[in-house]
């Protein structure tokens, strides 16, 4: 769940209110859709840059 956690801190950093809510679909080995609260595409978030790339 270490993935999680980076992606939520991102989104906090980015503006975004704190949700338990968070899925990850990954597209390849580092990076992976950010699907928020159930149905909002966030974007793409890459694990070797700890960014959203999309």
């Amino acid at each position: 769940m270490a993935k999680v956690q980076e992606v939520k801190k991102a989104m906090v950093a980015l503006g975004y209110p704190k949700t338990e809510y968070i899925e990850l679909e990954e597209l390849d080995n580092s990076r992976s859709k950010v699907i928020y609260d159930g149905h909002f595409i966030i974007g793409i978030y890459d694990f070797e840059r700890h960014t959203f790339v999309d």
